[in-house]
């Protein structure tokens, strides 16, 4: 009798153990699993995290193009502007046509520029026009 409930422990064990095996392989497969889905969600938010700072920082040079297209505007107007002057200051008391004209559009041009940084506050007291 002991050698039939040593049979059959020894029997009940392996099929125990067998299932052990089994319960570790399937639960190592689903941490697999786990693992390979937060990389996914890690990897995603990264590009999302990269995605939103380089638009911030071609926002930044976008808006730095514009000022600086904004100001070689300025300086080609008054380049412009100085033969414009210089047609006035010879011309006669009557003035002719196209010499006024160029004055009306230098008056029409002429505009303020405000040049602010984007990491800074705004602070009204501290604004430069020029």
């Amino acid at each position: 009798m002991s050698s039939e409930n040593n049979s059959e422990k020894s029997s009940n064990t392996l099929m125990s153990l067998d299932q052990l095996s089994d319960t570790i392989e399937v639960m190592t497969g689903v941490v697999n699993r786990l693992k390979r889905h937060l990389h996914q969600q890690m990897s995603i938010q990264q590009d999302s995290t990269v995605t939103r700072d380089l638009k911030q920082a071609l926002l930044s040079n976008e808006r730095e193009l514009q000022e600086l297209q904004q100001l070689a505007r300025a300086q080609r107007l008054s380049i412009e502007a100085s033969p414009a002057r210089q047609t006035n200051d010879n011309a006669p008391a009557s003035g002719d046509k196209a010499t006024q004209d160029a004055q009306t559009r230098m008056a029409e041009r002429q505009f303020i520029i405000e040049i602010s940084r984007f990491d800074e506050p705004d602070d009204p007291a501290e604004r430069v026009l020029h």
